[in-house]
């Protein structure tokens, strides 16, 4: 007996909506298992609603004592993931990757972790970023490449990163930024006003030191009247 041409439109359909309905419980099943690991390492997980439902947007591991860099291919399980925060974590090109495969993401905090410079390469590639904030990161001249890199960047905040007087007028090509922070580095007036000049800038807070030849002076939310521009 043959199927006639009808039935084996019918059986098609079928099949596919079988198929979607799998891989659609495999996905809710997925989501769910990323959930319960990122919870297991200490991690917290934000969601917030999304069309009819609410989804995992945020991922803050900054007080993850079990974390280590293999852990983050999990992430890759949260499809509306937009924001990481990672803490004290060892980074190389591997887990760098591991973040740079989440297409939707906004938003990366990581603080006191040691990158190598093949992990900042890796961070260099990822230009969906909208906003970067490191702590405690040694900066050369590979980390200054890859953010110079993120041409949509918008935000970035600096704490206690060892800048150097050059590294501060590179960012300058960063032309959507309109936040930026950055603490614990001494900062001179002419790197200050090489940010101060960029006209997407909105808030520019130095709020630690700018450094002076021959004597400093203490500023805070410095802006273009600041730096007679």
């Amino acid at each position: 007996m043959t199927l006639s041409s009808l039935q084996r439109v019918l059986l098609f359909v079928l099949t596919i909506s079988i198929g979607s309905r799998c891989e659609g419980q495999a996905s809710v099943s997925d989501e769910s298992a990323a959930a319960t690991k990122i919870r297991w390492l200490g991690g917290v997980l934000i969601r917030a609603r999304l069309s009819d439902e609410y989804s995992i947007v945020g991922v803050n591991l900054k007080h993850s004592s079990r974390m280590a860099e293999h852990h983050l291919a999990v992430l890759r399980d949260l499809p509306e993931l937009r924001e990481v925060s990672i803490n004290q974590c060892s980074l190389t090109a591997m887990g760098m990757a591991s973040l740079g495969e989440l297409n939707g993401l906004k938003c990366l905090t990581l603080v006191h972790c040691a990158i190598t410079d093949d992990a900042l390469v890796e961070l260099g590639k990822m230009v969906q970023l909208s906003s970067l904030g490191l702590t405690s990161i040694e900066f050369t001249d590979t980390t200054i490449e890859s953010l110079a890199s993120l041409k949509d960047l918008m935000t970035l905040k600096l704490i206690d990163c060892d800048l150097r007087p050059h590294d501060i007028r590179r960012l300058s090509g960063l032309s959507k930024l309109v936040s930026v922070e950055i603490h614990g580095s001494p900062i001179s007036v002419d790197d200050a006003r090489s940010l101060a000049l960029m006209q997407s800038l909105t808030r520019l807070d130095l709020s630690e030191r700018i450094s002076r030849t021959p004597r400093s002076r203490n500023s805070a939310d410095w802006n273009r009247s600041n730096l007679s521009i």
